[in-house]
């Protein structure tokens, strides 16, 4: 959090044009706005060894604390449209940079197809937005790790995600829970009954997690058959969702399959 702004990204612009071995920039927590995105645009291209990109929200071992968010860059649709080249990239973090639908062209930008791991969290995209990210990322067939959470997902989202998520044969990691900050998630029971469906065929899947979503016992008990097939977990976040005790009855078959869990959230269910 060093609050370099527009004006101090632009200071280092030619510095960083030289910088032709760097794999990794972080930039988040900056107070960046569309300005700064353009500056970024011009630099990116040239350098061809960057694997890392953020410029979203800086997180400590605690999360994200309320001076990261308050400083997180806002580049918004204009900023990220400024001409982006990925072509290098395996990671981009986007949380919290102020993108809605129009933003989310920068993932079709040229080399995004590479991309192995897109956090879109904290960004408010809403229905509209969501359905843009999963257009987006279509193309991306060799993302792992997608981080949607703290979007505003309302109900209706379930039949995007189920889409999306046939889009991706290689995801590993799948984030659409809380991240403290931003607006949460929405996704109810009836958002449920699409994406567990789809999670059917995510057999792979370590990482997933749905907290403060508040899909209560119908969604637990959508979510139990997926998840007796989903024995490769080692994460699961189903905290803050109002299972009760029928709720936990009904995913506790499929945990005992998990040999290979090694975090389980199940905090703040009554």
């Amino acid at each position: 959090m060093n609050s370099l702004g527009d004006e101090g990204v632009a200071g280092l612009a030619a510095g960083l044009e030289g910088l032709r071995a760097m794999t990794r920039l972080d930039l988040s927590s900056n107070s960046l706005s569309a300005a700064a995105g353009s500056t970024l645009g011009k630099v990116l291209g040239g350098l061809s060894a960057l694997r890392e990109l953020s410029v979203g929200v800086w997180r400590g071992p605690d999360g994200v604390s309320q001076a990261a968010y308050h400083t997180r860059n806002k580049l918004g649709a204009e900023g990220a449209r400024a001409g982006w080249q990925l072509a290098s990239l395996a990671s981009i973090d986007l949380s919290g940079a102020g993108l809605d639908g129009a933003g989310m062209e920068l993932l079709g930008a040229p080399g995004s197809e590479r991309l192995t791991s897109v956090d879109l969290s904290m960004n408010s995209l809403g229905a509209e937005g969501a359905a843009a990210a999963a257009r987006a990322l279509r193309g991306c067939r060799s993302l792992t790790a997608i981080d949607l959470s703290s979007n505003n997902l309302p109900s209706r989202s379930g039949e995007v995600l189920a889409a999306l998520l046939a889009d991706l044969p290689s995801l590993r990691q799948l984030r659409l829970g809380s991240r403290g900050w931003g607006e949460r998630n929405k996704l109810d029971g009836a958002s449920m009954e699409r994406l567990a469906a789809a999670l059917g065929g995510t057999p792979d899947l370590a990482v997933l997690e749905l907290g403060a979503n508040c899909f209560g016992v119908d969604g637990a008990r959508l979510l139990a058959a997926p998840l007796q097939r989903m024995t490769a977990l080692t994460r699961l976040d189903l905290s803050y969702n109002g299972l009760h005790a029928e709720g936990a009855a009904a995913v506790a078959g499929a945990l005992g399959r998990m040999d290979k869990m090694t975090q389980l959230d199940l905090s703040d269910n009554d």
